[in-house]
């Protein structure tokens, strides 16, 4: 089904948000369907081929980077 919908819809961009356990298969069957890129929000370090771009994201340190941003603004007010 995976496969399918993203031919018809003509999807090139994924977000990957599955169980680290998931996430390399799943990133593989994106990659063979022709998805261009994928942002990660697993922990996981993919191998896909280099035609596949990776914008690994930490939900920890983006959540580390808000609360040192509130405390800078709050030294600051």
């Amino acid at each position: 089904m995976l496969e399918s919908v993203i031919k018809e819809e003509g999807i090139s961009w994924a977000i990957l948000t599955v169980n680290s356990e998931e996430a390399q298969e799943l990133a593989t069957r994106l990659a063979v369907c022709g998805i261009k890129g994928i942002v990660n929000y697993t922990p996981c370090i993919l191998s896909l081929p280099k035609e596949v771009a990776i914008e690994n994201v930490c939900l920890l340190t983006a959540l580390e980077t808000l609360v040192a941003m509130k405390k800078d603004m709050a030294a600051v007010f």
